[in-house]
C-alpha cells in the first residue's frame, strides 16, 4: 500500500555534503556490507533523451538483483519438474540455499506433509514469476508478502526481515546522523522516503528514486529550480516546514488529516488516521456501510452517499472528487475541528474556492496560456468542451483499480487502443478512412491517434512529459510563431522535429476541418 512502511532491502543510503556518495545494493543482510557508487542526477542531465538513456543504462535499479534471483529460481524449478513428484526435498534445499536468511521459516514449511508440499511446489513457479513482476515495478512489499503467503502457513506471526532501511547524512556538526525510512511515498513513477522524528514530526528525505530513469535524484531541485535552499541537501538538517510531510505531502497521501489545534497545515499538531491513499479518500467515510454489511442490515442509499458509486454520479461530481488532489488551485482551509483533507458534514469532498492563477509562479504556465505542470491537470480538463458540454470525467479514460499498474502506471482503460477513449462519443471516427481524412495521416500511423494532436505530451511531470488534458486542444501555429516551441509547444512539431512553426502553419491552413461531433 502506498506510503506505508515497505521493507526495501537497501541497508542504507549515504549523503555527504551536497551529493549522494554511496548506497548499499539490494540483498539479504550481510555481515560485511558492500557499497556501490550511486549517481545523483539533476533534471538538466535528463532533459536530453540520449543522456537520459545513457544514465539509465549505467545504473542498476535497487530491486533488479532480487528480481533476477527469483527469475533464476523459476528457471531452476522448471528444470527440476521431473524430480518434484518423486522427492520434494532437493527443491526445498535449493530454495533454502537461495534464501538463506529465511532458513528458520522454511524449516517450518518443511514440516508440511510430503504430498501437500509437492502440491505447493507445483505452483511455486507461477508465484515467483508474479513476484518478479512486482519487484521490477518496485513493489518489494507485495513480492515478499506473496512468497510468504505461499511458503508459510501463518506469515502474519513471523517477524519480517530487512526492516532496516535508513539514510546516513553528514551534518554541519561534522557527524553522521542516521534517519530510518519510516514511510515511503509513491510507487509507479518515483518513490520518496520520509523519517519520523522523536517529536512526532515527519520529514521527507532529500533524495528520491525515479523508476523511469532508474536514478536517484534531488527531488527538490527538480521541482523548485535554481536557487532553492531545500534543493541543497546540506540544509535538510533544519527540519523546517519546507521538508515537512505533514505540511506538504499529507493532504493527498493520508486519510483523515486534521490539525488537532484547529489550525492549518503545519509542521506540528497535524495528525492522520491512516497513511497512504485509501478507499475513503475517493469513496468517502464508509464506517456506517461496513456496519450495515457486517450486520446484514443494508439500506438503500443515494449514489453520492458513501461509499460513492461512481457509475451513478454525474461527471462534475466525479471530477470534483478527483480534484481533491489533482487541482492545484483549490484553496484548502481547515474545518471546525481542524479537518484538512475531508469535511464532516455535507459532501465529503467539498467544493473549494480557487486561488487566482496570477498568484502562482510563472513556471506553472506556458506563455500561450496553457498549463505546463501536471498539478493543474483538472484545471486543464475543465477547459475542454468535452467537460463543459458533455459528460467526460477522469473515469472515462482511467481505471483507478487497474491490476496492471506495473506496465500501465497511468491506469488507462484503453492503453493499447487509445482512440477508444474518444470514439466512444465521436463514433464517426471509428472508420479508418474517416480518421485518415480527419488527421491527414495514414490511419494506422501515430499521426492519426486522437491523443497525438489533441492531448500532446507537453505537461511537466516526474522527469517525463505527461499528456495535456484540455482534450480539444488544437495545434496553433500562430502562437508557436509568436512564443517559440519552448513556450508554445506545437503538437505537429513534436513529431516533425526537423520542421518549424512556419511549416506547421502552412500545413494546417490547407486543411478543411472535419468536426468531431457525436452522431
Amino acid at each position: 500500500m502506498e506510503h506505508s512502511l515497505r521493507p526495501y532491502v537497501t541497508a542504507g543510503v549515504v549523503l555527504a555534503g551536497a551529493s549522494l556518495i554511496a548506497g548499499v545494493p539490494i540483498g539479504p543482510p550481510a555481515r560485511e556490507i558492500q557499497t556501490r557508487a550511486v549517481q545523483l542526477v539533476s533534471i538538466d542531465d535528463l532533459s536530453d533523451p540520449t543522456s537520459a538513456a545513457s544514465l539509465a543504462d549505467s545504473q542498476v535499479y535497487p530491486v533488479v538483483s532480487w528480481a533476477d534471483a527469483f527469475s533464476d529460481t523459476t528457471s531452476n524449478l522448471q528444470a527440476l519438474d521431473a524430480q518434484i513428484a518423486a522427492d520434494p526435498n532437493p527443491v526445498l534445499s535449493a530454495v533454502d540455499a537461495n534464501l538463506t536468511d529465511y532458513a528458520n521459516e522454511l524449516a517450518s514449511a518443511a514440516q508440511l506433509s510430503s504430498s501437500n508440499f509437492t502440491n505447493l511446489l507445483q505452483d511455486l513457479s507461477t508465484v515467483l514469476t508474479n513476484a518478479t513482476g512486482d519487484l521490477q515495478a518496485g513493489d518489494v512489499y507485495d513480492a515478499e508478502t506473496s512468497i510468504w503467503q505461499f511458503l508459510l502457513t501463518d506469515p502474519q506471526t513471523l517477524t519480517r526481515p530487512f526492516e532496516s532501511a535508513y539514510f546516513d547524512i553528514s551534518q554541519s556538526d561534522g557527524k553522521w546522523h542516521s534517519y530510518p525510512v519510516d514511510y515511503t511515498i509513491g510507487s509507479k513513477f518515483e518513490q520518496a522516503y520520509a523519517t519520523k522524528l522523536p517529536n512526532g514530526e515527519i520529514h521527507v528525505l532529500p533524495i528520491q528514486y525515479n523508476l523511469l530513469h532508474k536514478q536517484w535524484i534531488n527531488f527538490w531541485k527538480v521541482i523548485d529550480g535554481p536557487g532553492s535552499e531545500r534543493a541543497d541537501p546540506r540544509t535538510w538538517e533544519r527540519l523546517d516546514a519546507s521538508t515537512s510531510y505533514q505540511a506538504i505531502c499529507a493532504v493527498c497521501h493520508t486519510s483523515q488529516l486534521r490539525n488537532t489545534k484547529g489550525g492549518g497545515f503545519d509542521v506540528n499538531n497535524v495528525e492522520f488516521k491512516e497513511p497512504g491513499i485509501d478507499c475513503e479518500m475517493c469513496h468517502g467515510p464508509s464506517g456506517s456501510h461496513v456496519i450495515e454489511m457486517s450486520e446484514h442490515d443494508y439500506h438503500p442509499k443515494e449514489p453520492l452517499d458513501p461509499p460513492v458509486n461512481f457509475h451513478k454520479i454525474d461527471s462534475r461530481k466525479s471530477v470534483a472528487i478527483c480534484a481533491q488532489c489533482h487541482m492545484q488551485s483549490a484553496i484548502r482551509s481547515s474545518g471546525p475541528d481542524g479537518e484538512l483533507n475531508y469535511v464532516t458534514s455535507g459532501e465529503f469532498f467539498a467544493n473549494r474556492l480557487r486561488q487566482p492563477f496570477g498568484e502562482f509562479s510563472r513556471k506553472g504556465f506556458y506563455k500561450d496560456g496553457r498549463f505546463r505542470q501536471t498539478t493543474f491537470i483538472v484545471e486543464a480538463l475543465e477547459r475542454s468542451q468535452c467537460f463543459k458540454k458533455a459528460e467526460v470525467s477522469c473515469g472515462t479514460c482511467h481505471d483507478p483499480h487497474s491490476r496492471d499498474s506495473a506496465s500501465n502506471p497511468t491506469s488507462l482503460k484503453f492503453r493499447d487502443e487509445p482512440d477508444l477513449m474518444c470514439t466512444g462519443c465521436h463514433s464517426q471516427f471509428r472508420d479508418a478512412a474517416a480518421i485518415s481524412r480527419h488527421s491527414h495521416h495514414a490511419a494506422e500511423s501515430e499521426g492519426s491517434r486522437c491523443i497525438s494532436c489533441h492531448m500532446p505530451r507537453i505537461m511537466d511531470a516526474l522527469l517525463f512529459r505527461a499528456r495535456y488534458h484540455q482534450i480539444d486542444d488544437i495545434p496553433n501555429a500562430e502562437m508557436t510563431k509568436r512564443f517559440g516551441q519552448e513556450e508554445s509547444p506545437n503538437a505537429c512539431l513534436l513529431c516533425h522535429t526537423d520542421k518549424n512553426a512556419e511549416w506547421a502553419g502552412q500545413q494546417l491552413s490547407g486543411w478543411k476541418p472535419v468536426r468531431a461531433s457525436p452522431e
